[in-house]
């Protein structure tokens, strides 16, 4: 969160550029907060103390809030205490992204998102163009980009007891990996994604065990600045294409 932090001009960052920003942070995860996490109150009260002033330095949210939740801080909270003192909620889909809180007097965050407020009707639009205009589909459907009723009614029905876990897939990318050594794997992300974020993914990467060989030549990952649709800022989605048109000509020369 110290990249959507340093973007609203929020915390206290010794080098204010991006790169240096996430650093920090990533190093700060991987070692402050973890101990903190894992330890909780057996932590010394200075160390827990050190640890939460510097995790508000680079994420901005005042440090007795994040003693007080012995540092384990959801995205929601995340999202309405960075902008509290100026009333703006941030996007979960794209923390770059603001709008005014309606509700600042109610305890829980009730407002809209502003990055699926701003977006969909732009990609409505278009999917309704391409469809009709482009594609000549007759159809008397609305095409909507997202539907929450629906989304409700997702059941798994392999599901076998209430504590069974969702199943990843990092097993099966590991064995299709050293099954072909010439699959290509890209995995990318915007830094302002709260929803899906980016160093979920390079912890992960991190723990697949893989050779030299196998990080050099089959696995990639690339972020970009935006959010989850980073592609709909210019400079990103430019980048985005450069990186898969490089991935699809390495796909194709080593496959020879």
């Amino acid at each position: 969160r110290g990249c959507r932090t340093l973007h609203h001009r929020k915390g206290h960052h010794a080098d204010p550029e991006l790169d240096a920003v996430l650093r920090d942070a990533e190093a700060f995860a991987r070692d402050d907060l973890a101990r903190w996490l894992a330890m909780g109150d057996v932590l010394d009260p200075q160390e827990v103390e050190r640890i939460a002033a510097r995790m508000s330095d680079l994420i901005g949210i005042d440090a007795g809030l994040l003693r007080r939740s012995n540092g384990r801080l959801d995205s929601t909270t995340f999202v309405r205490e960075l902008l509290r003192d100026e009333r703006k909620l941030c996007g979960h889909y794209d923390a770059s992204l603001t709008a005014i809180d309606p509700y600042p007097d109610r305890p829980t965050y009730q407002g809209p998102d502003p990055t699926l407020a701003a977006i969909d009707r732009y990609y409505t639009g278009a999917i309704h163009q391409h469809l009709h205009g482009t594609l000549g589909v007759e159809s008397d459907l609305d095409y909507q980009l997202l539907r929450l009723d629906i989304n409700k009614k997702w059941k798994d029905d392999q599901r076998k007891h209430v504590f069974d876990k969702t199943q990843g897939a990092m097993d099966d990318l590991r064995y299709g990996m050293s099954l072909n050594e010439h699959m290509k794997v890209f995995v990318c992300h915007g830094y302002y994604d709260l929803v899906t974020p980016y160093f979920h993914t390079e912890r992960l990467v991190g723990l697949m065990k893989l050779t030299e060989d196998q990080k050099e030549k089959q696995m990639r990952t690339r972020h970009y600045k935006g959010g989850h649709m980073f592609y709909s800022w210019d400079a990103s989605r430019k980048a985005f294409r450069d990186d898969i048109k490089q991935l699809y000509a390495d796909a194709t020369t080593s496959a020879e």
